[in-house]
């Protein structure tokens, strides 16, 4: 798969579960704090607003690292494993090569 890809199944990824954050009525604040929680809150809602909105001159996210995928998820109380197949369904076999 190639970066292009990679890049647009994380911010799907990322996307389903701001969604899911908005269907439980959750703060970005307080997903923020449980997704890092020994993070001062300040500095957690910026980790996480790293990957929820392209930043800088860039215009780019941060790139979605697998522990934060899975505290994210799991802050969310959704297994991991449902997300990815839900990407899986979205995106096709996640070992096509494209």
């Amino acid at each position: 798969m190639n970066e292009a890809r990679q890049i647009e199944m994380e911010a799907w990824v990322i996307d389903f579960l701001d969604n899911r954050r908005k269907e439980k009525k959750m703060t970005v604040e307080e997903w923020a704090t449980r997704v890092f929680p020994d993070a001062p809150p300040s500095a957690a809602r910026m980790r996480l607003q790293g990957l929820r909105k392209p930043q800088g001159s860039t215009g780019k996210r941060k790139r979605l690292i697998f522990s934060e995928f899975t505290r994210m998820a799991r802050a969310l109380d959704i297994s991991p494993s449902e997300v990815c197949a839900l990407a899986e369904n979205a995106f096709g076999v996640l070992s096509e090569r494209k």
